[in-house]
């Protein structure tokens, strides 16, 4: 899973959620009670810097709808869980938690994902465009075929741009279910 996750090779991001779940739910599932198996925050097998790096980036992911996955807490219902063995797989500074708050804020990402959006919205019409002033003559192989893979990657384009941003919107829902504002926070 980390392998995966590590080299982008999650088409869509609802993949790269499921693989983060599953690192979680694996060491989960490794770590076994003192003296009946082997201790997954021990373990020389298990790469503890490796899925650091993951959790550390995304402790929060959407599963559906309003519902999420808290990684930490999957990690702290580990039974040999300690804060000092799992250090390096949990974000736990103040700066860290800073970092996460801004990575998972949507305001932030509206000025990336509406230039997104607008790219997308300038080109298609230039593509429908060019589509209809060659639908009304015989096309050589050669210009099908050109016609053919410029439509394939406009919608290709629009279907990740779609992904990203409905990304995006489920990582903040999921944060904000995860971190709820208290009413101190909201009388300031």
């Amino acid at each position: 899973c980390a392998e995966a996750l590590e080299g982008g090779w999650c088409l869509l991001p609802a993949e790269r959620h499921r693989m983060l779940r599953a690192c979680a739910c694996l060491v989960w599932l490794l770590d076994c009670p003192a003296g009946g198996g082997p201790n997954a925050f021990l373990s020389r097998k298990l790469r503890r810097d490796r899925l650091g790096r993951l959790f550390k980036v995304s402790p929060v992911v959407p599963l559906y709808g309003d519902m999420h996955a808290n990684l930490p807490l999957i990690l702290r219902r580990c039974p040999n869980f300690s804060p000092a063995a799992a250090a390096e797989l949990l974000p736990h500074s103040r700066r860290e938690m800073e970092s996460l708050t801004g990575s998972y804020d949507v305001v932030a990402a509206a000025g990336s994902l509406r230039s997104l959006v607008v790219d997308y919205t300038m080109s298609l019409p230039a593509l429908l465009r060019r589509a209809d002033a060659l639908g009304g003559r015989r096309l050589g192989r050669d210009e099908r075929g050109a016609l053919a893979r410029a439509v394939y990657e406009q919608v290709l384009r629009g279907c990740r741009y779609m992904a990203a941003v409905h990304s995006r919107l489920s990582e903040f829902v999921a944060w904000k279910c995860a971190h709820p504002v208290g009413d101190a926070a909201l009388a300031e």
